[in-house]
């Protein structure tokens, strides 16, 4: 014991005797521990840290499958019959989230639309948690007339209702019906939302979607009305491989006994796999690249410790010939490197704080589950593993080699000119080259990156995205129980609207580029359809006739909508160029007709009264600006009744500001109708930019990481390079005392820095290659191999390198032979 705490307290006076060297050291290992550290508390928030629910790892989501895609999920029908025919589930639960316009009972606080959640009583059965306050739902609540009770989000009863803890039985109204308060639900269950498609879910109803008794999801006729979200729990010891045999047998029998379950399958995953699989990607590419800044880091203190016991070869010698044995050094040289190690995680674990702390408070809405991101022990404890891991990869092989000392030879040296060995200058060598191949990785995943999202934002959207407002509202049945009357009311606020000034024009619809969720089945008059999976479908929307005049949508082919086309007038539909191309590649759309809904196969109503195709339009980016668009349909609302629900976007082309005529628009609204809310008030622009953030987000951390390792790898060269002068300080003035001119000497020693860029560039760039694959995922419009891009990383890196090698070759040509001859 007592030989331990005298090698703590040498290791300790030798590091204060070298403090240019310790705070390199440190300062070196600290930036890789640290963004080590970090990333690993994102990979704990996201993917490592349980769901706050009793045995989540048995919690599931449900998905329909066609053809092997995954479409949506399953349908109520569908999974009653999972429900009770399976033998691996404790119990199911269907569910969905609407936004919805809800007012607190106090008069002062105006009316908001807010994410409900629509549960049956299973829900939160399936998930295991019980409220704060109050109840869940009863079974005879999830029926129509009797479901009007509300349970509270924790969030949304602190914020609204401060915590009242009487709050049980009041009344809240949601869609202007009076809805009473039942129960109070803890914070986790609202910061989970079960779908990812959902924001934060702020309160719940029982689960009944439809706006009359007769119509229900629970009857045959429903059983192909899939996209509701499913959750389940698994019986225990049961694994998910065999609950995805139970359930797809099940499917198949379902498949063979109803006609709209035909070529339709199911898919399970696990809940948390669910929540993050977008994020999977992106965030084991982070870690990669944090893990290579590491190595390089421990490269180049390995490095430094090379050169250091290079520097100590005579103390080495002098203690061997005292009597000490390769144990004792090899213990006194890993105390002094764990000293470094650990004084290295001290100083990453402050980074790492700061990291997180920006993670949490600037990552972009799309990612947050990044908010969840915090210091804990399990992520000091992987900074203090770290720490002790860096110390073994960066300080064995520098001591087993320190230990590599003749003393007669050391002494005889004289301490000044202690050439290394030839395989100590190798190593040092190849130490650099890592560095720099490393550097390259990131680089080229860097530019990849860099020039996907230039190209997303570049390419053509189908729409002029400048000078757009996009409002929404939701107009509730209570008050506007017929079509004509949705039908009146977007008429009179949008011809208020157009006549503000600032307005060019506007528009009613129910969708818009970006967010062209709805999809329709429909059929060709005058073709069959044999197969039910066979009926073609398409992303659907229903608008006014301004629709491509305020999107700035080019006509292709035949006519716009006209005010001649009225609720009375044939129904006319405008197609998009996709459209065209996959239903009709060979001939000319304009005058086929098609039927929205109506499926032959299904003996469907008769009486679907057809649309007459009168212009083919361009594309716009319909399912986000990485896809390609699908086909789509736009009709008008006045034409298309039983499509003509409630939720409309406002969409408004300015010449001003779009911004400064927010509040004259909601001013209108009010006017019209003072509890209507004025939601998702943003700038089409506002709107591009929330589409690539995740991107942007993802870039710039890897950028941020390729410049710490660039300048990591460039420090290794200088250092390297520096100590190569130093020892070769005699021999260049020998070499100018001969008649070498300082042009040689420079470019003598910038080859050496040469020589290792160039080497670690072709490794880079193999490295690069093989993990492509990595890079494919998250790439748009580049290939992930691209050759451009390597080439310019190797490159860029190679000129980096000899530009650090420039600096110690500038010195050494500027060397006095007399001064050096005296040296040696």
């Amino acid at each position: 014991m007592s030989g331990l705490v005298q090698d703590l307290r040498y290791a300790q006076r030798q590091l204060r005797k070298s403090p240019g060297f310790t705070a390199v050291a440190v300062i070196t290992l600290a930036l890789g521990i640290g963004t080590s550290t970090a990333m690993f508390g994102v990979l704990n928030a996201v993917l490592l840290r349980p769901l706050p629910f009793p045995h989540a790892d048995r919690l599931v989501r449900i998905l329909a499958t066609e053809n092997d895609r995954i479409i949506s999920g399953p349908s109520p029908m569908d999974v009653r019959d999972f429900a009770t025919r399976n033998r691996s589930f404790e119990k199911f639960a269907v569910y969905d989230a609407w936004r919805k316009n809800v007012s607190a009972s106090s008069a002062s606080i105006e009316p908001e639309q807010l994410q409900v959640g629509l549960v049956p009583t299973e829900f939160f059965e399936v998930l295991g948690v019980t409220p704060l306050m109050g109840r869940v739902f009863k079974d005879d609540e999830n029926l129509w007339g009797n479901h009007y009770e509300a349970i509270l989000g924790y969030s949304f009863w602190q914020t609204r209702f401060h915590g009242d803890p009487s709050i049980l039985g009041k009344s809240i109204r949601i869609n202007d019906e009076p809805y009473t308060i039942i129960g109070v639900m803890p914070g986790e269950v609202s910061d989970w939302p079960v779908d990812p498609r959902h924001s934060k879910v702020e309160l719940w109803t029982p689960f009944v979607p439809y706006r009359s008794a007769s119509e229900t999801v629970w009857q045959e006729s429903e059983r192909g009305s899939r996209g509701w979200g499913t959750i389940a729990r698994l019986k225990p010891g049961f694994t998910i491989q065999k609950a995805s045999a139970d359930l797809q047998h099940i499917a198949q029998n379902l498949a063979s006994q109803y006609p709209l379950d035909r070529g339709v399958g199911v898919l399970i995953r696990p809940l948390q796999e669910e929540q993050i699989a977008s994020l999977r990607p992106v965030l084991w590419l982070l870690m990669g690249a944090v893990v290579l800044i590491l190595l390089i880091a421990c490269s180049n203190v390995a490095n430094l410790l090379l050169a250091r016991n290079s520097a100590r070869r005579r103390e080495i010698a002098v203690r061997v010939a005292m009597g000490a044995d390769a144990p004792t050094l090899i213990r006194q040289f890993m105390i002094e490197n764990l000293m470094l190690g650990l004084l290295s995680g001290m100083s990453g674990s402050l980074l790492a704080w700061g990291g997180c702390a920006v993670i949490t408070h600037a990552h972009p809405a799309k990612l947050s589950h990044l908010a969840g991101v915090r210091l804990d022990l399990r992520v000091l404890a992987f900074g203090l593993a770290i720490s002790v891991l860096s110390s073994l990869i960066f300080g064995t092989l520098p001591a087993w080699l320190g230990l590599k000392v003749n003393p007669s030879e050391a002494f005889k040296e004289g301490g000044r000119s202690n050439i290394a060995s030839r395989g100590t200058r190798w190593l040092r060598h190849s130490f650099v080259g890592g560095e720099l191949a490393l550097a390259v990785m990131l680089l080229v995943g860097t530019g990849l990156l860099i020039q996907s999202l230039a190209r997303l934002q570049r390419q053509e959207l189908g729409f002029r995205v400048d000078h757009l407002l996009r409002t929404h509202f939701f107009l509730p049945s209570v008050r506007y129980p017929s079509r004509d009357s949705i039908t009146r009311f977007c008429d009179e606020y949008v011809v208020r609207v157009r006549a503000l000034p600032g307005i060019q024009d506007a528009v009613v619809s129910a969708a818009y580029p970006f967010e062209d969720q709805w999809s329709e089945n429909f059929t060709i008059v005058g073709r069959t359809v044999s197969q039910l999976e066979d009926t073609p479908v398409a992303a659907f929307n229903v608008t006014d006739s301004h629709y491509l005049h305020t999107l700035g949508i080019p006509l292709l082919k035949g006519r716009n909508f006209s005010d001649s086309d009225t609720e009375t007038s044939p129904p006319v539909a405008l197609v998009n160029q996709a459209f065209a191309d996959r239903y009709f590649p060979n001939e000319d759309p304009l005058g086929k007709q098609i039927r929205m809904g109506f499926n032959p196969i299904l003996a469907a109503s008769a009486s679907a009264v057809p649309f007459t195709i009168i212009g083919v339009i361009g594309n716009s980016m319909n399912r986000g600006l990485a896809l390609s668009p699908l086909p789509h349909i736009n009709t008008l609302f006045r034409q298309t009744p039983d499509l003509n629900a409630g939720f409309k976007y406002l969409i408004v082309r300015t010449s001003l500001d779009p911004m400064q005529l927010a509040s004259p628009i909601r001013r209108q609204l009010r006017s019209l109708d003072s509890d209507l809310p004025f939601a998702e008030v943003a700038t089409m622009d506002q709107i591009m930019e929330a589409q690539t953030a995740d991107r942007r987000y993802t870039t710039g951390l890897l950028a941020l990481f390729a410049v710490f390792g660039t300048l990591l790898a460039g420090i290794g060269v200088y250092g390297v390079v520096s100590y190569v002068v130093a020892q070769r300080t005699g021999e260049i003035g020998l070499r100018m005392a001969l008649g070498a001119q300082r042009s040689d000497v420079l470019w003598m020693v910038i080859e050496q820095g040469f020589a290792m860029a160039g080497a670690g560039a072709a490794a880079g760039l193999l490295g690069a290659w093989i993990f492509r694959k990595v890079v494919a995922q998250l790439v748009f419009g580049i290939s992930p191999s691209d050759p451009a891009t390597f080439l310019v990383a190797a490159l860029l890196l190679v000129a980096f390198a000899v530009a650090a090698s420039y600096i110690p070759a500038r010195r050494a040509a500027k060397v006095d032979p007399m001064v050096a001859l005296r040296y040696e």
